[in-house]
């Protein structure tokens, strides 16, 4: 039970990026097909507990104190690295001119290969601190199921607020939301 702050957390934090997408959607507005926000959730949900259980097998082989350490640790980076990734891209945002009007065309599209696609990039976001995660010994069934769920709702949430509102989320703030809640997790769970 100690750990179910840091499965929601958790999931919190690998959705994130979900509602800055659902929200660039909205605001095109261009209409994310149910399949694939379901692909989309499905290989994020997949790569939790993939990453999750890899974190739980290593933890096997390790005392509980250093795992906890350990987890605690690689989550904290993590974390620290989405945030630096966040501040590079918005730098770089900076120095090129033609980016926004790049920006303003479609990003991602609607269809499967494409969808399929944001859904590895997402996920791929997310490995490193379900890794860490998992050897912390969070729990692997709740947090992908709300890892599955947050994906979904985030998504329609996202285009919704993108649609029916002029409401921008600068993904300066998503990202640094982002890293910030994984090292939040990593200390949490360096305390518990």
């Amino acid at each position: 039970m100690n750990h179910l702050l840091s499965a929601v957390l958790l999931a919190i934090s690998s959705n994130i990026d979900n509602l800055g997408v659902g929200i660039a959607y909205g605001l095109i507005p261009r209409r994310i097909h149910l399949s694939h926000n379901l692909l989309i959730a499905t290989v994020s949900g997949s790569g939790t507990l993939i990453s999750m259980s890899a974190g739980e097998w290593v933890n096997d082989y390790m005392s509980e104190s250093f795992a906890n350490i350990l987890g605690s640790c690689i989550m904290i980076l993590i974390g620290l690295y989405n945030i630096a990734q966040t501040l590079r891209r918005e730098q770089n945002r900076f120095k090129d001119d033609d980016y926004k009007s790049s920006n303003n065309t479609s990003v991602f599209g609607t269809h499967r290969r494409e969808a399929f696609a944001l859904a590895i990039s997402l996920t791929f976001n997310n490995l490193g601190g379900g890794l860490g995660a998992g050897i912390s010994h969070v729990n692997i069934p709740l947090t992908t199921v709300l890892t599955v769920g947050l994906s979904i709702a985030t998504i329609i949430g996202g285009y919704y607020l993108g649609k029916n509102a002029s409401l921008k989320i600068p993904k300066l703030w998503l990202g640094l939301s982002s890293g910030l809640l994984i090292v939040a997790i990593g200390i949490y769970e360096f305390f518990v």
